[in-house]
């Protein structure tokens, strides 16, 4: 049985820094990254039907991740590919092997950050990512122009992704 979209969605939200850092640590651009990530969101939903669980969500992620990449790094003319597959490899069966105790931090600081969110921002990421209201959907939902629920939408995701950040370095800290 495919993921529900919800489940999908919640997911991609949850695990999104770890994903573009992923890319970014292969093209080392990070609007590239961003973007990169995004496209792969578009494929997972188009997909979704073939995606039976969490796991295989993220195995799937990683490789169209690592594909994407890859051609990135190819189109580049003027920089060389810098990593080869066997390294490609490597690095991905390091990933797998995260531990479980880091997927529950970055839960618990995403929880700890989204109560840090405005109400009116809670509900735009609630409307996105639960309800997976998108584009004009979502801006005619709210009552806003398309471009101001990008920007807000935009701003809420470097707003998750700061806090997550230092509240996972605060936890290391208290850690050491």
């Amino acid at each position: 049985m495919p993921m529900s979209p919800e489940d999908i969605a919640r997911l991609l939200v949850r695990d999104r820094d770890r994903y573009v850092a992923r890319i970014w640590g292969l093209i080392h651009d990070f609007d590239q990254a961003e973007d990169l990530f995004q496209a792969i969101c578009v494929d997972v939903v188009q997909q979704r039907e073939s995606i039976a669980d969490e796991t295989h969500l993220a195995r799937w992620i990683h490789q169209a991740a690592r594909f994407r990449a890859i051609d990135v790094l190819r189109r580049r003319e003027s920089r060389p590919m810098v990593f080869d597959t066997d390294l490609l490899d490597l690095i991905d069966s390091e990933w797998d092997a995260q531990s479980h105790e880091q997927s529950q931090q970055t839960r618990r600081a995403m929880r700890h950050c989204l109560d840090q969110l405005t109400p009116k921002t809670r509900e735009l990421i609630h409307l996105r990512y639960v309800r997976d209201l998108k584009g004009r959907t979502l801006a005619e939902h709210l009552g806003r122009k398309p471009n101001a629920v990008f920007v807000a939408l935009s701003r809420a995701h470097r707003a998750l992704s700061d806090c997550i950040r230092a509240r996972l370095r605060l936890e290391e800290a208290a850690d050491a």
